[in-house]
């Protein structure tokens, strides 16, 4: 049971640690539109 909670937290840091980088990444994009327009 310990194991596969392990893994449950495992992955929910990865998908956390993907959605803040999409997050970041948006937010690049976002200010250099707004710096080139």
């Amino acid at each position: 049971m310990s194991n596969l909670q392990q893994i449950y937290i495992n992955s929910l840091s990865k998908t956390g640690q993907l959605s803040t980088g999409i997050g970041k990444s948006v937010i690049n994009v976002i200010s250099k539109k707004k710096y080139f327009n």
